[in-house]
């Protein structure tokens, strides 16, 4: 079997990317155990704000800063681009109340 099949055999999961709040918002529960590896992703700011992504309370990498109606796009990434400590949610923070939207890809590890 090759190592692509093994890396996927768990399925690749999506979800949006919902956040107008300052501060934390959760966009994978936490599960026990389990880890969220993010392979692809997207995310637009309706006007500038800084975000900063979380295993739980912790920060994964640096903080990235968007000018008004910007954002970035990752492509599909087989190795990920990050992902969470095991049991711990994936969560978005905001330095700013601003509208977030994006989505992204994601798989399931344990």
């Amino acid at each position: 079997m090759n190592n692509q099949l093994l890396l996927y055999k768990g399925g690749i999961k999506h979800v949006a990317i919902e956040a107008s709040s300052s501060g934390d918002t959760t966009v994978i529960a936490a599960s026990t155990g389990k880890r969220f590896l993010v392979l692809s992703m997207s995310i637009v700011g309706a006007a500038a704000v800084g975000v900063t992504w979380k295993s739980g309370s912790t920060t994964i990498g640096g903080k990235q800063e968007y000018p008004a109606t910007g954002g970035i796009a990752r492509n599909f990434n087989p190795a990920g681009w990050f992902m969470t400590a095991p049991g711990e949610a994936l969560v978005i923070n905001l330095d700013t109340a601003v509208q977030v939207g994006g989505e992204l890809t994601y798989q399931i590890l344990e």
